[in-house]
């Protein structure tokens, strides 16, 4: 997110920041010294866990301690990390043109809570049982 996508922070539910600079974009906090966006290095890191697809990955995968969240999983091969909505069900506007989210857009989209570490086979799973007819409409197969 570039500084003139601060708007999309205001309205991120995960961000405290209220749109006032000199605040940082994460807690709110008055930032000091020579600090302009963010109070802290914790709170950019955790900005960053939240919106761009590597940091927001490896957060989920450590949150899940490296490995499957499916229950009795023992698969430990080809851990990733899986969007529990579907990326290929959002869309963004891009110099006025409506196109498809993909991973290296930085977003909203990349939430932890929306985020779980799945194995190889499970990863799979998940897709394959899902089909898109319609953009906004999901089929379970």
């Amino acid at each position: 997110m570039s500084p003139n996508s601060d708007h999309l922070l205001v309205a991120c539910e995960a961000s405290a920041w209220q749109g006032e600079n000199g605040r940082c974009r994460w807690c709110n906090r008055e930032c000091e010294g020579r600090r302009s966006r963010w109070c802290t290095d914790a709170c950019y890191a955790a900005f960053a866990n939240n919106h761009f697809w590597g940091p927001a990955s490896h957060a989920a995968k450590t949150r899940d301690g490296f490995k499957c969240i499916r229950e009795d999983c023992t698969n430990l091969r080809g851990l990733s990390t899986h969007h529990i909505v579907p990326l290929s069900t959002l869309t963004i506007e891009v110099y006025g043109e409506t196109r498809k989210v993909k991973h290296s857009d930085g977003g909203c989209w990349h939430h932890l809570d929306g985020l779980e570490s799945l194995c190889e086979l499970h990863h799979w799973e998940a897709h394959r049982r899902l089909e898109v007819r319609d953009p906004d409409q999901l089929m379970l197969l």
